[in-house]
């Protein structure tokens, strides 16, 4: 459903949609969109309380959307923030899981150098392809997973993800302690975090 609220002074429209997550999830796409998603059981008012908090960031990722992006032809893809030019008949999904096997685990090296000083073993990494997520922790299991799609993203915006799920591993939720200790061992995180919002249409292609 679209619903509207307003931020600072502008009146913002949003895409709200209700599904089984435990989060209230926040996405805006390279053309603007804004998409919520969250549990049926969450109150509007929560959700709209979410929404003002994150304001600010929201705001300013929907300036940068005004400057506009090409998006990719059909034989381009991003590659650690570039754009490449693949062979002709070349599968893209084929060329994504291969290239994010290459390099991700490197990214995943960088993230977990932020968190040796913590009292638990470095999670095992796994790789797969996402629809919405750019990746998931399971501290019970020890497992970290990131989406192959990410291997599009700039570095920086892939040790942000990966620190983001290392720190599920202290803090398994989105309480104000995780973003806390998630900031203050990764300082950049907010802004490749836009970054990623941004460019998530031209990223997680299918």
């Amino acid at each position: 459903m679209i619903r509207s609220i307003l931020l600072g002074e502008q009146l913002i429209s949003y895409t709200l949609s209700y599904k089984k997550v435990k989060n209230i999830n926040l996405r805006i796409k390279a053309d603007g969109e804004i998409c919520v998603s969250a549990a049926k059981s969450v109150p509007l008012t929560t959700i709209e309380d979410f929404l003002r908090r994150k304001s600010q960031w929201i705001l300013s990722v929907l300036a940068e959307v005004q400057q506009g992006k090409p998006q990719p032809s059909d034989n381009e893809v991003y590659c650690c923030g570039t754009v490449l030019t693949l062979p002709s008949g070349t599968d893209r999904s084929v060329w994504q899981k291969n290239k994010a096997a290459e390099l991700l685990p490197a990214s995943y090296d960088k993230a977990w150098e932020l968190f040796q000083d913590v009292g638990f073993s470095k999670p095992v990494l796994h790789l797969r392809k996402m629809k919405s997520r750019w990746g998931s922790c399971i501290p019970s299991k020890g497992v970290i997973t990131l989406n192959t799609a990410l291997v599009g993203a700039s570095v920086d915006c892939q040790i942000a993800v990966a620190a983001h799920e290392l720190c599920h591993m202290l803090h398994p939720n989105h309480s104000k302690a995780f973003y806390a200790e998630l900031c203050r061992r990764y300082p950049n995180y907010e802004q490749q975090h836009k970054t990623l919002n941004l460019n998530q249409a031209f990223l997680l292609y299918s």
